[in-house]
């Protein structure tokens, strides 16, 4: 099998310290854990994920799930499904790869498992294919949402493509292509600032500079205007400080008044009918 043939081979290689076996070539070899992790909701590339399960409660919908199969002529073959389980296969050198375990519709029969036009495409949710291969990588997966088809009803439901917001799928380059339009478009400061003719001086050169002006009279300035101290005014008028202790001597008058011994205290009904 070529699963012991690759594990045998990559020991001699990390035996003999040689540099084709890397660490996750080698972990890879080794197999992962037995031990498997299972979840109920990831997020993957900034796409946020949820089992079917997870959401039977939820007016959310994160389930849905969208792989791009073999070129089928001039189109692509898609496979339409919603995700019932999320593993996390652990391996050496804190390696891991997610798997999404999915129930795939039937969409190889294009009468009654899929119907595609010029806008929509809809998918039979009643039928499913390929139970005994449901997994795939967590990499490989697009999110799409279901919606209830107003055409064909009952388990029929429309596909609904989507771009997660804040993901951006950027065209991978050539490190050629790179490198002309970097030297192409791009420049460096230093670059610029030469350009701009400065010169750069050595020390002596600078110590022979001289900063005075022989074409212009001097102005004297006295000394005591220089360092004589200048008052600020750095109490801010709007500013309200709580703890200001000479605010805190002054008390209401109205205050005063009210908690005032002289006055005698007030009488009510319930009182003098208690005195009676």
């Amino acid at each position: 099998m070529f699963a012991k043939w690759f594990g045998d081979h990559m020991k001699l290689l990390r035996h003999r310290k040689s540099p084709e076996a890397t660490e996750q070539l080698y972990a890879l070899a080794c197999g992962p854990d037995q031990r498997v992790s299972h979840y109920s909701g990831c997020i993957i590339d900034g796409i946020r994920f949820h089992t079917k399960e997870r959401e039977m409660l939820c007016r959310t919908q994160n389930n849905g799930v969208i792989v791009e199969g073999d070129k089928k002529g001039e189109h692509i073959l898609e496979y339409y499904g919603v995700l019932t389980d999320i593993l996390e296969l652990r391996y050496c050198f804190r390696n891991s790869i997610y798997l999404f375990k999915y129930d795939w519709w039937n969409v190889g029969n294009t009468k009654t498992g899929i119907h595609i036009d010029q806008h929509f495409t809809s998918v039979n949710t009643s039928q499913t294919w390929y139970k005994d291969d449901p997994y795939v990588l967590a990499s490989q997966c697009k999110q799409v949402f279901y919606l209830k088809d107003p055409k064909f009803r009952g388990e029929w439901q429309v596909v609904q493509k989507i771009k997660a917001q804040n993901v951006y799928d950027v065209l991978q380059m050539k490190e050629a292509e790179v490198d002309l339009e970097v030297s192409e478009g791009a420049f460096q400061e230093e670059d610029q600032l030469a350009d701009d003719g400065v010169v750069q001086h050595d020390e002596q050169e600078v110590q022979s500079l001289h900063l005075s002006r022989a074409d212009v009279e001097p102005n004297h300035v006295d000394s005591s205007a220089i360092i004589a101290p200048v008052q600020l005014d750095l109490i801010d008028a709007s500013f309200i400080n709580d703890d200001d202790d000479d605010e805190s001597d002054d008390e209401d008058d109205t205050l005063m008044e009210y908690c005032s011994n002289d006055e005698e205290p007030l009488s009510t009904d319930d009182d003098t009918d208690i005195e009676n």
